[in-house]
């Protein structure tokens, strides 16, 4: 099973329907374009869960994918000492801090990067790869589908943590299980399916 989030849509694509899934509307293969799907949802406000049942889920990932600009980003769920994990607003929603995987850069090297650059802090751990999400969005006039890499990471005590302005990044800092309505209030839905996920 994957999901591809579109902004505030939510496409999960797989090869039988999902148990235990609610308020959801079901799409057939057949037929089925995923730039004409994004063209007619991204634009969409409301949060919207559909889901899309195909014969191999992967094949047809691979497929769609060539379609698109494809770029590989990674980042990570930052946790210090005390267990509270680090969080970034970044244009007017809160995040976790990610980035576009460089030439040549693996993506557990470029999740660690990218979380020193946006955050000043220093990583003294990455633990284990926690998800891979899907991610489509317009940049440019073009449509960019990207795979994004979180792996789950450790820094020592409860460093400063310095916002970096030149990513938008206006706000960094460091959040329990019990201080995340915030976030859950204002935040995408692929952050918030990572959050809960890690959160129980």
């Amino acid at each position: 099973m994957y999901r591809i989030y579109l902004n505030e849509v939510k496409l999960i694509v797989a090869e039988e329907l999902p148990e235990g899934l609610l308020n959801y509307q079901l799409l057939e293969e057949k037929g089925f374009s995923l730039a004409d799907f994004f063209q007619e949802k991204c634009l969409g406000s409301l949060p919207q869960t559909y889901v899309l049942v195909v014969a191999k889920a992967t094949t047809f990932l691979k497929k769609v994918r060539q379609q698109f600009k494809y770029i590989e980003a990674a980042g990570g769920l930052v946790y210090n000492n005390e267990g509270a994990c680090l969080f970034i607003y970044r244009r007017d929603k809160w995040d976790l801090p990610k980035g576009k995987i460089d030439a040549g850069e693996l993506p557990i090297e470029a999740a660690k990067r990218e979380v020193e650059e946006e955050c000043g802090v220093v990583v003294m751990e990455v633990n284990e790869l926690l998800a891979e999400t899907y991610h489509l969005y317009s940049l440019k006039k073009k449509v960019v589908f990207k795979k994004t890499y979180w792996y789950a990471m450790a820094v020592s005590g409860k460093p400063d943590l310095i916002p970096q302005a030149e990513e938008d990044i206006t706000e960094a800092c460091w959040l329990l299980k019990n201080q995340l309505d915030e976030v859950k209030a204002n935040s995408y839905p692929l952050i918030l399916d990572l959050v809960n996920e890690q959160f129980k």
